[in-house]
C-alpha cells in the first residue's frame, strides 16, 4: 500500500469533522457558509418534512437565518420565508434568527432541526 490512506494524498492537511455531522449526511459532502476565515464550526441541519440532513460548515458568527436558508436551499425549497419555518436547537426553538449561530447556543457538532411551523395538507 502507497502513502495514500482513504483518497487523500500524504501531508495533505485534513480537519477532522465533528461525528454527529456525518449521520445521515452524505459522506464527504459539507456545504460551507460565510465568507472564508474567523472562527468556524461544522453543524449538521435535519429538515423533518424530507427525513434528510446535510453538514454545513459555517461560521460562527454567521447567523441562523442564513444557515437555515443556505439548508432550506440545498433541500430544494422553493422561495422560502422565515415565517413558514421553526428552527430547533436542543429541543428549543430559537427565537431570533438574526442571532450568530454561536449566539444561539449551538457548538461544533451541534444539530438544527428545521421543520414547517404549521402542519401541512397531505396530498
Amino acid at each position: 500500500m502507497s502513502g495514500v490512506a482513504s483518497g487523500v494524498a500524504s501531508g495533505a492537511a485534513v480537519t477532522p469533522r465533528p461525528f454527529v455531522t456525518a449521520l445521515r449526511t452524505q459522506r464527504g459532502s459539507v456545504l460551507s457558509v460565510g465568507a472564508t476565515g474567523g472562527d468556524r464550526m461544522t453543524v449538521r441541519v435535519q429538515f423533518e418534512a424530507l427525513w434528510d440532513a446535510v453538514a454545513i460548515d459555517v461560521r460562527a458568527d454567521e447567523s441562523v437565518a442564513a444557515l437555515v436558508k443556505s439548508a432550506l436551499g440545498h433541500f430544494a425549497i422553493p422561495n422560502p420565508t422565515p415565517a413558514e419555518f421553526i428552527t430547533k436547537l436542543n429541543g428549543w426553538e430559537v427565537k431570533d434568527a438574526e442571532v450568530s449561530v454561536a449566539a444561539s447556543g449551538a457548538k461544533d457538532g451541534s444539530t438544527f432541526l428545521v421543520a414547517y411551523r404549521f402542519r401541512r395538507a397531505v396530498r
